[in-house]
C-alpha cells in the first residue's frame, strides 16, 4: 500500500508539479508557457551575454597578442634599421679611410717625384759647375801654355839677334836696329794663339775625358841653359 502511495506521488510530480523554492516553501502549480517563454530568454540572454563576454575577451586577448607582436616586429625593424646605420657608418668610415690613404700615398709620390726633381737638379747644376770648373782650367793651362811659348820664342829670338851682333860685323845703325828690335816687341802671334785656344777648348766640350793640365816649363831655366 505505502508503494503504490509512493508512486502515486511520483507520477504526479513528474505530470508537473514544481518544488517551490521561494520563501513559502511549498509546492506550486505548474508553470504557464508565458513564464516558460520568459525564463527562456533570460536563459538565452544569459548564455548570449556570456558568450559575447568570452568573445570580448578572445578578442581582447588577440588585439593583445597582436600589438605584442606587433610591439616585437617593430623592435626587430628598430634594431635592424640601426644595424643598417652603424653599418653604413662602418661602411663611410672604411671609405673615409681608403681615400685618407690613397691622398697619403698621392703626397709621397709628389713629395718623391719633387724630391728626385730636386736631386736631378742639383746633380745637373753640380756636373755643370764641374765641367766649367773642367774648362776653365783647360783654358788657363793654355793659356800658360802659350805665354810659355811666347816666351821662349822671345829668348829664341834674343838669343839670334844677340849671336848675330856678335858673330858679324854691322855697323853702327844696325846693331842700334837689332838692339832695338831685341827691346821691342815680337810680333805678336796672339790672334792665332787665341784661335788654336778656341779650337782646343771646343774640342775639349766634346770629349768627357779628364781635363788635360799642361804644365808649363820654367823660361829661366831654358834661358840659363842656353847662355
Amino acid at each position: 500500500m505505502a508503494k503504490f502511495f509512493y508512486g502515486l506521488i511520483l507520477i504526479g510530480l513528474l505530470a508537473g508539479c514544481t518544488v517551490d523554492q521561494s520563501d513559502t516553501g511549498g509546492f506550486d502549480v505548474k508553470e504557464s508557457a508565458q513564464e516558460k517563454r520568459t525564463k527562456y530568454r533570460t536563459f538565452v540572454s544569459d548564455e548570449e551575454l556570456k558568450t559575447q563576454k568570452e568573445l570580448a575577451q578572445i578578442e581582447a586577448q588577440k588585439r593583445i597578442e597582436l600589438e605584442k607582436i606587433s610591439g616585437e616586429t617593430r623592435l626587430k625593424q628598430l634594431e635592424l634599421e640601426k644595424e643598417r646605420e652603424l653599418e653604413l657608418l662602418r661602411e663611410k668610415e672604411r671609405l673615409l679611410q681608403i681615400e685618407h690613404e690613397q691622398a697619403m700615398q698621392r703626397y709621397m709620390l709628389i713629395g718623391g717625384i719633387l724630391l728626385l726633381l730636386l736631386i736631378g737638379a742639383a746633380l745637373l747644376w753640380y756636373f755643370d759647375k764641374r765641367r766649367k770648373d773642367k774648362l776653365r782650367a783647360y783654358e788657363d793651362n793654355l793659356k800658360k801654355y802659350f805665354h810659355q811659348k811666347e816666351n821662349e820664342a822671345r829668348v829664341k829670338i834674343a838669343e839670334k839677334i844677340l849671336d848675330t851682333v856678335a858673330s858679324q860685323e854691322l855697323s853702327i845703325e844696325q846693331k842700334a836696329k837689332l838692339i832695338d828690335a831685341l827691346h821691342g816687341p815680337v810680333a805678336n802671334p796672339k790672334p792665332q794663339e787665341d784661335e788654336k785656344t778656341q779650337h782646343l777648348i771646343e774640342d775639349k766640350k766634346d770629349q768627357d775625358d779628364d781635363t788635360i793640365i799642361i804644365e808649363p816649363q820654367d823660361s829661366d831655366d831654358d834661358t840659363k841653359n842656353t847662355k
